[in-house]
């Protein structure tokens, strides 16, 4: 097993990515992250999500999916 520790802007970016949502939930990779990024990711990942459906880029509900599921993986993936 890999362990990690991750940086807001890292875990935002690969978040947002279909291929990285894949690879943060290896079970062969363990991402530590300190609380204080934990928040900073989430609130980022709402507004560079909320700017992604604004320019139309994904639909708004593709937009929540996507979102929910990167959400989903900070609070159950990542330590």
């Amino acid at each position: 097993m890999i362990r990690l520790v991750v940086d807001t802007n890292i875990l935002v970016s690969e978040l947002l990515r279909k291929r990285g949502r894949s690879l943060i939930s290896s079970v062969h990779l363990e991402l530590h992250i300190a609380e204080q990024v934990k928040n900073e990711a989430e609130y980022e990942l709402k507004k560079r999500m909320a700017k992604i459906i604004d320019r139309g880029n994904l639909s708004q509900a593709t937009g929540e999916e996507e979102l929910a599921a990167a959400l989903h993986l900070i609070n159950t993936q990542i330590r």
